[in-house]
């Protein structure tokens, strides 16, 4: 039990640690028993992400139905046992809605449909889901993150309108991921997104179709971005014209498995063999970077086409001074007999990045031989000894097979 000088705290200093303690739900439930004050000021800490309570998945849903209208409370009264719910808000409980994951709520809400509904019957899924989004299109406005999975296998996909609608509202958003949609749900969101371009920070695109749309043409607006991700993606109608511009403050910088039709992008296409330079071009877009992945499953570097040596020092050139951490996963090809690896050894040598922290993983075809002398190898071919200080972690596979890292 606190003592009495704990107790007067003010009310800024109380704000501050319970920040501090957001994540521990189990003190923050201590603290709102203390007093009034300590009640007000930790509960929209535990009300953050409501949906992810996996233990009592229906008190939000319930909490969240006392704060509708005297009508749409009569409506759920006909389907649903709600008597144990029905008690006078102390705070506005959806105003402190912080984090938006589609599959918790989706989850939250069958649950409380399968506890509580008088009659099984799935419209009531798709009634109770648009009552609860419009009390969050009123009420719910400093909603920070929204992470959708799935919109095109969505329940009830005649709540986008909605759901789109819920991100255009919002006021300080600073991180939208959107996976599995590949249908016209990506134009909308976009459009949606445009008024959050000041406050946006993290972009997470997964398994989304670009077809005739700019995904540069609306990143351009980003100026507050440190962040783009974009993993399995389809591009359409995409060219060099839309390349980023040079002031997107960008620090991580992650691009996986996407086609070659962004030609930006065509490196990380499927085995785009030909077109190695275009690593450089995707590193020059954002000067600030300080996080760089290059990973594909048919990146590859045909040496017989450009030599590693040459490859590398053009990498070396491109990367930009702030640069932290670099991860790089290869395929070598064009060996018949050997492999000379001193080249890479050179290469890490001449970085002289402070902190910088890198991570290479190559792939060597069977029938090639590894030649260094920088490099001291194990009875398993494996790295012992590398005469390099910047080259943090290096790991070879003896194979010309996808090696996952």
């Amino acid at each position: 039990m606190p003592n009495t000088s704990t107790l007067n705290l003010p009310s800024l200093a109380l704000e501050e640690i319970f920040e501090i303690l957001a994540n521990d739900t189990k003190t923050l439930y201590s603290c709102i028993q203390v007093n009034s004050k300590w009640f007000y000021k930790a509960s929209p800490l535990l009300w953050y992400d409501p949906f992810s309570n996996k233990t009592k998945p229906h008190l939000a849903i319930g909490t969240y139905i006392q704060e509708m209208s005297l009508q749409e409370n009569q409506i759920i009264k006909k389907h649903f046992n709600i008597s144990r719910f029905e008690f006078n808000s102390l705070l506005p409980y959806s105003s402190f809605l912080r984090l938006f994951h589609i599959n918790n709520f989706m989850d939250a809400v069958i649950n409380f449909w399968q506890n509580f509904c008088k009659n099984i019957q799935d419209y009531v899924i798709k009634m109770i889901s648009n009552l609860l989004i419009q009390l969050m299109l009123n009420k719910s406005t400093k909603i920070q993150q929204f992470k959708f999975i799935d919109l095109y296998f969505f329940i009830y996909p005649e709540l986008d309108n909605s759901l789109v609608k819920l991100v255009e509202i919002q006021n300080g958003l600073n991180h939208f991921s959107l996976t599995n949609t590949y249908n016209n749900n990506i134009t909308y969101f976009l459009n949606a997104l445009q008024y959050q371009s000041h406050s946006l920070s993290y972009l997470e695109f997964n398994s989304v179709e670009f077809i005739q749309l700019s995904l540069i043409g609306f990143i351009k607006k980003c100026q507050s971005l440190s962040k783009l991700a974009i993993f399995n993606c389809l591009f359409e109608n995409e060219g060099d014209q839309n390349n980023l511009i040079d002031q997107i403050p960008i620090k991580q910088l992650v691009i996986l498995f996407c086609n070659s039709s962004l030609e930006t992008f065509k490196i990380i296409g499927p085995r785009c063999i030909y077109k190695i330079v275009k690593i450089l071009e995707i590193i020059s877009w954002a000067p600030s970077s300080q996080y760089l992945v290059l990973y594909q499953n048919h990146f590859v570097v045909n040496l017989k086409s450009m030599k590693l040596g040459d490859y590398l020092e053009k990498l070396a050139k491109s990367l930009p001074l702030n640069m932290k951490v670099i991860k790089i996963w290869m395929i070598l090809q064009g060996y018949e007999e050997e492999v000379n690896l001193d080249d890479l050894c050179r290469f890490f040598s001449n970085i002289n990045f402070r902190r910088l922290f890198v991570l290479l993983e190559i792939a060597i075809p069977y029938n090639s031989q590894v030649v260094s002398k920088s490099i001291q190898f194990d009875e398993f071919g494996k790295p012992e000894e590398i005469e390099s200080k910047s080259l943090k972690s290096f790991r070879s596979y003896n194979t010309s097979f996808n090696i996952l890292f």
